[in-house]
């Protein structure tokens, strides 16, 4: 006599009905790691070019933010000044906090990664703070041929000789030194004594 076959595999209503569902288990989250939080994507640690002087932290903050409004465009600095026609260190000392903005140069800026200056509130705060009085403004006459200048007339006066003070100037060409950051000193100043002198006599004829 043959065995009753065997029926097809699978669960039958009944057991199914009958069987709960297992739970999955799921892991507890550790006390000691807290749940992740958005990095925030500006308010950065400063880099290398902050070792500068700036002009206050809130031209270093709007700055930042510039720089990560740019970062967002995928465009360089170089880009960003050559579609400006500005020198490319312009965009470098808005984006270091080392320059102090105003309303048109930010908006200028601003156009350029398809910001509307005057819609953004939060920006125009920001630029609002960054143009208060700081303490490098009064600074702002000096430019770097006149530093220049100084720092070779002082090296001159201390009897430096012109190939030295080039090369404190950082110049290879002591032609550009002489011509450019040292005035001609008196050939003869045992003349020039005397010819002061005789032109201060009141009996000169």
């Amino acid at each position: 006599m043959n065995a009753p076959s065997a029926s097809p595999a699978g669960p039958s209503p009944h057991s199914a009905a009958a069987t709960p569902p297992i739970p999955v288990p799921t892991r507890p989250s550790s006390p000691t790691r807290p749940a992740a939080t958005a990095i925030p994507p500006i308010h950065a640690a400063p880099s290398a070019q902050h070792s500068s002087p700036v002009g206050s932290t809130a031209r270093r903050e709007l700055g930042q933010t510039l720089q990560a409004l740019r970062r967002q465009t995928h465009l360089s600095r170089k880009q960003v000044a050559h579609t400006l026609g500005w020198p490319q260190t312009r965009v470098e000392l808005i984006e270091s906090g080392r320059i102090k903005p105003n309303h048109r140069l930010i908006s200028t800026l601003t156009r350029a990664y398809g910001i509307d200056l005057d819609r953004s509130p939060d920006l125009l705060a920001q630029l609002n703070d960054a143009t208060q009085p700081a303490e490098s403004d009064k600074l702002a006459w000096i430019r770097s041929h006149a530093l220049r200048k100084t720092t070779a007339t002082a090296l001159d006066n201390a009897g430096q000789a012109a190939r030295q003070i080039a090369d404190q100037l950082g110049q290879a060409k002591v032609s550009i030194t002489q011509d450019t950051y040292l005035h001609r000193q008196p050939a003869n100043p045992t003349a020039v004594q005397a010819l002061e002198h005789a032109f201060d006599d009141p009996n000169l004829a």
